[in-house]
């Protein structure tokens, strides 16, 4: 997880250097171990690294050879391996080994299509000095957050709404429809937020803003396509799916593990990680009997026979960290298990970089009545 913000001014003003140092400094949890900043003139791009891929010379904003095209990237791009070969077959001379230089030299070479060839998670921000021009994408299910601010004077973006907030110009003012939709649906739809002009960039979108003029465009749509097929062609395309799926994700260059809780999803992801090596796997739980799975966690664990850290909450940390919660949340979740996450997520910290999870099953595969 890294963070990434900037400001375009409009009009002939450059962008000071302090509103940058402030965007990025309440997202310092997104990335710790590295930052940077870029200013030319009328845009200014901010950069907080969690190192996971290329750990000295992933450093951002990143640019091309001639420099006119900056870079600031959240995310990871599971195909940059191939990506890359097939830019090196080009002619294109990459200077890391870096996931975000991909991103650098797929955009020379395709433009805004770069983005349809790009398989993971992402938001991203390109400055292109030559046209003038800043263009923007998300990645296919949104997975990574985009936030920006759009008006006459300028253009704002972030990786949180906070960072956005520094700028003492851009009120703090609920939006009485999204907070009726968040009323009736828990969730404020895209691409509105909780906030009056403030928006989030949609998923499998992306932005061009140039001549002071924003568009944005949808590059996917998702799209069924029904076959005629045998079940156990299904259940081992799905398999393989998953495994392949697996394997990309655990692309890393720090240590790696998974949350396990012992349902289907975990399990599945705790297997497949296990066929790859070693791992270890992170479960949280109450004491009060009927609100843990610590005791599933840990049997699917010995099943595996793989390292399993458990981590008891009290209800005293609960309430201890739930204003906290509330702070890195940006707007409001309805969603008790956040909590659970945000404890499985710290305990994981202290052993490893990265962790995969199952988040995103339920919507996949029917989980819940809601997505039949």
């Amino acid at each position: 997880m890294c963070g990434i913000c900037g400001v375009y001014n409009k009009r002939e003003e450059k962008v000071k250097r302090e509103e940058i140092e402030k965007m990025k400094g309440v997202m310092v949890h997104r990335g710790p171990d590295e930052e940077g900043t870029y200013l030319e003139d009328r845009i200014g791009l901010g950069f907080q690294r969690l190192k996971i891929i290329d750990l000295f010379r992933g450093r951002q904003p990143m640019f091309n050879e001639d420099g006119r095209i900056r870079v600031v990237f959240n995310g990871e791009i599971y195909n940059y391996l191939s990506l890359r070969e097939e830019l090196k077959r080009k002619g294109h001379v990459f200077f890391s080994d870096s996931d975000t230089e991909v991103i650098v030299h797929l955009y020379e070479e395709k433009g805004f299509d770069c983005v349809k060839d790009l398989r993971g998670m992402f938001s991203f921000v390109i400055w292109d000095s030559r046209e003038k021009l800043l263009f923007g994408a998300r990645d296919r299910f949104g997975i990574k957050p985009f936030y920006y601010y759009d008006c006459p004077r300028k253009f704002v973006f972030a990786s949180e709404m906070k960072s956005i907030l520094t700028l003492p110009e851009i009120k703090r003012e609920v939006d009485q429809e999204s907070l009726i939709h968040y009323l009736t649906f828990q969730y404020v739809p895209e691409p509105a937020t909780i906030l009056k002009n403030i928006k989030k960039l949609p998923p499998a979108s992306y932005f061009i803003l140039k001549e002071d003029t924003l568009k944005i465009k949808k590059y996917w749509e998702v799209s069924f396509n029904p076959e005629d097929k045998p079940l156990t062609y299904f259940v081992e395309g799905i398999r393989e799916k998953l495994r392949e799926s697996v394997r990309l994700h655990s692309q890393s260059h720090v240590p790696f593990g998974c949350f396990l809780s012992g349902g289907i999803d975990s399990s599945i992801i705790a297997a497949l990680l296990k066929e790859i090596g070693d791992i270890s796997t992170f479960s949280v739980g109450y004491r009060e009997k009927g609100y843990s799975e610590l005791e599933e966690a840990r049997r699917t664990a010995r099943y595996l026979n793989i390292k399993n850290h458990q981590y008891f909450i009290s209800p005293g940390e609960f309430i201890q960290h739930l204003p906290r919660l509330i702070w890195h949340f940006d707007e409001p979740v309805a969603d008790p298990a956040a909590i659970s996450l945000y404890f499985v997520a710290r305990a994981a910290r202290e052993k490893i970089t990265v962790s995969l999870s199952g988040e995103g099953a339920d919507e996949v595969f029917g989980g819940y009545g809601i997505y039949g």
